[in-house]
């Protein structure tokens, strides 16, 4: 019995340690789920590029050092080459580049792509920095635009998709 308990025990804190340090995969699908007012890192990377790859495991890190001060705090990272129209919303012109959501405002990280200075950025280096306009930010009037064309997109791509799988028609079809 008491081993049953340790496994147990031992399985809780197995699956309670897999929530931190959590980086999500965002794509167009859940991009509309991620901001909700929680604090938000968000990185465009792509897997091709080299400087990217050699950041992965220094991102992992500081999700997990993020999300150990703050548990509401969200890791994001975004693949710029599967999910270009996030990346024209957010203007990315080179990769990795990060963003910081927090306070309801949009920060982009200029800083070196150091562990400890993406840590200090997020904890309190931002308050430094002036947020990105609202004219010009994915929040504003112009990103809420675009957003609605890419939620319409969406909605299209998901009637295509579901027609062709529920009446097994051709995509040219469902489209017409």
């Amino acid at each position: 019995m008491a081993l049953l308990v340790g496994l147990l025990c031992l399985l809780g804190l197995t699956i309670l340690s897999l929530g931190v340090g959590e980086v999500i995969d965002v794509n167009i699908t859940s991009y509309f789920d991620l901001f909700d007012g929680s604090p938000v890192l968000l990185e465009f990377y792509a897997p091709w590029c080299p400087n990217c790859a050699r950041f992965e495991k220094t991102y992992e890190h500081v999700s997990q050092q993020l999300q150990s001060s703050d548990k509401s705090f969200k890791i994001g990272r975004v693949d710029t080459s599967a999910n270009p129209a996030l990346a024209s919303l957010f203007r990315i012109d080179y990769i990795p580049m990060f963003y910081l959501y927090r306070d309801q405002k949009l920060y982009k990280l200029k800083d070196s792509l150091s562990a400890s200075a993406i840590l200090d950025f997020c904890k309190s280096g931002y308050l430094n920095d002036s947020p990105i306009p609202m004219a010009s930010s994915p929040f504003g009037p112009i990103g809420h635009l675009k957003s609605i064309v890419l939620r319409i997109g969406l909605y299209l791509y998901n009637t295509v998709e579901f027609f062709t799988d529920s009446f097994g028609i051709a995509t040219w079809q469902a489209i017409t």
